[in-house]
């Protein structure tokens, strides 16, 4: 009897930001594994599916990336915030004007619909800070992450996960870390041929020499 694929539940997540906050270096980071320092302006919008293993099982969240066109659309209904489940809001933590970060972080809020999962965390601090003030501490309430040192990027995602399943006692599990098989370098190859082909014709010659003393 053949076996049935198990479906992976998929959830439709928008990540809304400042440009050049590190949205598109933390999807690829869950993506590749890997930190991509060139910044390059996303246009249009870009769908990438992230499954993540937890212990309720396999889950898969729909990242949606736009540009800054995409979030003020004005004409008729905008299909990047079209039959969302989840969003994850990130902005820069770095930005010198407080004032501003806050202004801009409410108002990428009010873009979600209030019944929308949302998480919000702030990326960059792993680099230096301003000095805070009364507005800027809210803001500190939210996770602080650093896609560049892979500090903390599993936690929006871990809780969006325990929310849709309604369990807070879930976790994500561990990928498997794929290690690329060790490469001998040229001379070490040559010679471990070369050794191989000497171990052969010493054996030949011992099956020979064994054979004559047998007769």
């Amino acid at each position: 009897m053949p076996l049935r694929r198990r479906l992976v539940p998929a959830y439709k997540c928008v990540i809304i930001g400042h440009e050049g906050c590190g949205k598109s270096a933390f999807i690829q980071r869950h993506l590749t594994g890997q930190f991509v320092q060139q910044y390059m302006p996303t246009f249009g919008i870009t769908v990438i599916k992230l499954i993540f293993h937890t212990t309720r099982g396999p889950i898969c969240f729909e990242m949606w990336e736009g540009g800054k066109a995409e979030y003020v659309r004005s004409e008729g209904p905008n299909p990047f915030f079209k039959k969302v489940h989840c969003a994850i809001v990130m902005f820069d933590i770095t930005l010198k004007d407080p004032s501003k970060n806050f202004a801009a972080f409410r108002a990428m809020t009010e873009m979600v619909s209030p019944d929308v999962l949302k998480y919000v965390c702030v990326n960059k601090a792993d680099l230096k800070q301003g000095k805070p003030n009364a507005r800027r501490t809210k803001i500190y309430r939210c996770t602080r992450i650093s896609v560049k040192n892979n500090m903390n990027t599993l936690v929006p995602f871990q809780h969006l996960a325990r929310r849709i399943f309604k369990d807070r006692s879930l976790k994500l599990m561990p990928r498997p870390t794929m290690l690329p098989a060790p490469v001998k370098p040229p001379r070490q190859e040559r010679q471990a041929e070369k050794d191989k082909e000497k171990k052969k014709k010493k054996e030949k010659q011992f099956k020979i020499m064994r054979r004559n003393t047998d007769a």
